[in-house]
């Protein structure tokens, strides 16, 4: 019967073999669960191959001295190595589980490990008359009365880990436990057909496959992969944070988000911007080795770390400043180029600061728009108690509520014209007042609505107050010549956006020539045809089409030229910066490259006096703010409450 023994292990190592190449290729070999799926197929490798040697030299007897000696010592080195395949699997199953926390103490691995330094002591320093195994000259492998004692401490291990994947079954995806649990089903039936045919050596074998299966269906790159880098991605962090929440773990994450990741890629091309995420990845964990902390470290395109530390004892926070300044040297070169990584750094202490899965991944994406530009570091609960965050992740309940108590206004912000004299137009500004939050600033609220996929609904609202407004006889009172109303990126890419404009120019029987639509210029970095085709026809209507949130993107000049503009607005941001001569020079030379072209100039920010003489010295034309008048409702506007005539700023 050897030949069928040689036939099955011979088939058994080149499945090892494919393992491991399969493991290396894809990159399958950092974190705790991967490594100790390379220590558990190197052992069953070697398993399988003292295994082979063995049986090659009792190919005929009786054995010489060497042949002898040799069949012993792979004896010994099977039931070794065997055994251990079944400790690591268990302590496998652990992790890839993420119940490691479950043995967060050494006496708890000890415990794990005791059948094993049993069945050790029991080959190594067999009872009397009772050893596992003998070899003779004449005879060749025997068993011995020990091997029972073997199977016995085995069994302590497949009770086990059966009885802890049954007991955990709901908790992992179906197709994972089944490759988990079928080490344990198959090795079973392997254990049997052995134990009744001793040469037939099937153990080996099904191992192999069971190990396979687990290449298949647990190790998979797509999921656990970034496909751009090669280390661990966003989706494996995902997984490993839902099974640690329903495996009840409190784990410490950190969080380091290159904001200007996009930027810096585009700059220094993918090769130089890949070699910095490797440093920052490197020095991370080096530091963690150096600190000897148990930890998983993850990657999200286009530049977010997500750090896992099981030690809850330990601060992270006192490794970054030491990572920021070895990466910093590292990337000289880069930063003389000016190339500089802005970074925001963030810990949760999860699941007790960041209750459900969902919440820490939502609050991974939007967490360094809150953080201080000041501060590499932020602590999670500074961030969670700003009123800002509190708002944009209960945007839906807001939105709910103000819908459902009429809460949403619209106000009509005037604007002045500087050649005019007078307030010749205004702009649709939405004010919400909620019941919880108080009142919520505009931009919060169309930003956060934007990512949720409402901004349609509460843009269309917008929209058809200001048409309202238009049809009704405060807008001639008023004296405005046009109201402006903003119009979002997504609304930009509506097929039917003409079409409901057209709708409502119908229903309130209004000209064209009284609407100004204002497209920020973040739209203009992704042009397509729909917003093309949607800005011409309005453009054609007769709508003014108006380019607001100028400076704060970056748009191509020539689409300035090309597209059916009257105006072009300048974002707050850059107005409130232009504190410096030369950030007032930028802003002069944009004011006069607009005017030559030639398009008006508005702007907003005149809300006190020196800034509204700024702007009228740079040559605004059209001048938004505080300084000449306050939003004002509807109701205001009927009741003449527009400033008679403001101090003009050439007089102050």
């Amino acid at each position: 019967m050897w030949d069928k023994i040689l036939f099955l292990d011979i088939s058994a190592a080149p499945i090892y073999a494919i393992i491991w190449c399969a493991t290396i290729y894809r990159k399958m070999t950092r974190g705790r669960s991967n490594q100790l799926y390379l220590w558990l197929t190197a052992v069953a490798f070697v398993t399988v191959i003292s295994e082979i040697v063995a049986g090659l030299c009792m190919h005929s007897y009786p054995l010489s001295d060497e042949r002898l000696a040799v069949v012993t010592f792979c004896e010994y080195i099977y039931f070794v190595a065997r055994n251990a395949t079944n400790m690591l699997y268990i302590f496998f199953v652990f992790s890839i589980t993420e119940s490691w926390f479950r043995l967060n103490r050494w006496w708890k691995k000890f415990l794990l490990a005791l059948p094993y330094i049993g069945i050790l002591l029991v080959l190594f320093f067999p009872l009397p008359g009772k050893p596992v195994f003998t070899v003779t000259a004449e005879a060749g492998y025997a068993r011995g009365g020990g091997i029972l004692i073997v199977y016995l401490l085995a069994l302590i291990y497949l009770f086990f880990g059966t009885s802890y994947l049954l007991r955990i079954r709901k908790s992992i995806e179906k197709a994972i436990w089944l490759a988990l649990f079928s080490l344990y089903a198959l090795n079973v039936v392997g254990v049997v057909i052995q134990f009744f045919f001793p040469n037939l050596l099937v153990e080996c074998y099904l191992t192999s496959m069971t190990l396979l299966f687990v290449v298949f269906f647990v190790q998979r790159p797509e999921k656990l992969v970034d496909n751009t880098t090669g280390l661990p991605g966003y989706s494996a962090f995902r997984e490993r944070i839902s099974r640690l929440y329903t495996m009840g773990q409190n784990v410490q994450v950190g969080i380091v988000s290159m904001i200007n990741a996009g930027e810096l890629r585009r700059y220094l091309g993918a090769d130089a911007f890949f070699n910095l995420i490797y440093a920052i990845d490197e020095e991370i964990r080096t530091a963690s080795k150096k600190e000897r902390l148990s930890y998983n470290l993850y990657f999200e395109n286009p530049g977010t770390f997500y750090y896992l530390l099981e030690d809850m004892n330990f601060d992270p926070v006192q490794m970054i400043p030491d990572i920021r300044e070895k990466v910093r040297k590292k990337m000289e070169q880069m930063v003389e180029r000016g190339a500089y990584p802005d970074i925001r750094t963030v810990t949760v202490d999860f699941p007790n600061e960041m209750k459900t899965p969902e919440e820490l991944f939502d609050f991974g994406h939007i967490f360094a728009r809150f953080a201080s530009p000041d501060k590499i570091f932020t602590r999670c609960s500074v961030i969670t108690s700003l009123k800002e965050y509190q708002v944009e992740t209960h945007i839906d309940e807001i939105l709910s509520r103000t819908t459902a108590s009429r809460d949403l206004q619209v106000l009509f912000q005037p604007v002045w014209s500087v050649k005019d004299g007078c307030f010749a137009s205004a702009t649709a500004r939405l004010k919400v007042h909620d019941e919880v939050f108080g009142d919520i600033h505009e931009k919060l609220l169309l930003r956060a609505a934007e990512e949720r996929g409402v901004i349609i609904a509460l843009g269309g609202y917008v929209m058809e107050r200001v048409f309202s407004f238009v049809a009704d006889d405060a807008f001639l009172k008023s004296g405005f010549k046009h109201v402006a109303v903003n119009l979002s990126p997504m609304e930009c890419m509506q097929m039917n956006l003409t079409d409901q404009i057209w709708k409502l120019r119908e229903r309130y029987r209004i000209k064209p020539r009284h609407i100004e639509f204002i497209i920020r210029e973040s739209v203009y970095e992704n042009v397509s045809h729909v917003f093309l085709d949607n800005i011409e026809k309005l453009a054609m209507q007769g709508y003014r089409i108006t380019l607001g949130s100028f400076g704060k993107g970056y748009t191509d000049l020539r689409h300035m030229v090309s597209m059916p503009l009257s105006a072009v607005k300048i974002d707050k941001s850059i107005i409130l910066a232009s504190t410096g001569e030369k950030e007032r020079a930028l802003l002069r030379g944009s004011i006069s490259m607009i005017r030559n072209i030639p398009l008006e100039v508005a702007s907003k920010g005149a809300d006190d006096p020196e800034m509204a003489q700024m702007l009228f010295d740079m040559g605004c034309e059209l001048l938004e703010g505080d300084y000449y008048c306050r939003p004002l409702t509807l109701g205001e506007l009927r009741e003449g409450s527009l400033p008679a005539v403001p101090m003009q700023p050439g007089a102050l």
